[in-house]
């Protein structure tokens, strides 16, 4: 069986599937885009100062936290920095009255969803991402932001979280608006520019592929000779 990290690994191996019947991949998206069409963008302005540019990806949703993210920049926010939140969902009426309800319209910017070359441009223009989850099954968008070269703030609730722990520029939190707060603050006080050939970048599609394919390679080859059939006697059992 194949599974996408830590998480994925434990959840199976608690259902009862034998540990060495699993191999342990790492959930992937085409990270090299990621991190050209970041590079692209940035050009060569890798700026330090005027202010810390943070960034959120996702739906609005009550799920994703985006109100404790909100909540968590409007206590850290200095002079110059800003939040860009880009998606749409059920909830954003209500962002948008809280950010104006906590004097950040002029910080807080809602970019509605983007994809393609407009998501990676979001990315080149950022230095710190946010993923403020409550529950999240993986969280792709954190692999998006590493391999474009951003610190991320993630909540330690998220699947990804353990299998990015240690990484450079990773910051895992509660997602409570306090701890997300002091991630933040913590990923501006350290950032000097963007990480270049992240280690995020050797989770390729084509890596998860090659894994795929061992593991086809190794699948033990089914018995040959004739098929016993448990129902022989033409009457079918109900499931």
């Amino acid at each position: 069986m194949l599974t996408a990290g830590v998480t994925s690994t434990a959840d199976v191996v608690a259902m009862g599937v034998p540990r060495n019947r699993v191999v342990e991949g790492f959930n992937t998206v085409d990270v090299e885009r990621f991190a050209k069409g970041a590079q692209r963008v940035r050009g060569g302005d890798h700026r330090i100062g005027g202010g810390h540019r943070f960034l959120y990806v996702g739906m609005m949703i009550e799920r994703k936290n985006v109100h404790g993210l909100i909540d968590a920049f409007a206590t850290i926010r200095e002079p110059g920095d800003t939040l860009t939140i880009v998606g749409t969902g059920p909830l954003a009426p209500g962002l948008r009255t809280r950010v104006q309800a906590l004097g950040l319209a002029d910080a807080v910017c809602f970019r509605g969803h983007l994809d393609g070359d407009a998501l990676t441009a979001a990315y080149g223009g950022a230095e710190t991402f946010v993923l403020p989850s409550t529950l999240e099954v993986w969280g792709l968008v954190v692999n998006e932001a590493l391999a474009a070269g951003l610190h991320v703030v993630v909540s330690g609730v998220a699947g990804v979280a353990p299998n990015i722990e240690g990484m450079p520029g990773v910051f895992l939190v509660p997602p409570t608006s306090a701890e997300i707060a002091r991630g933040m603050v913590a990923s501006r006080e350290s950032w000097s520019g963007p990480c270049a050939d992240h280690p995020i970048t050797a989770h390729t599609p084509q890596a998860l592929a090659a894994l795929v394919a061992q593991m086809a390679r190794s699948e033990p080859e089914a018995p040959s000779g004739p098929r016993r059939h448990l129902c022989s006697s033409g009457k079918r059992g109900g499931r």
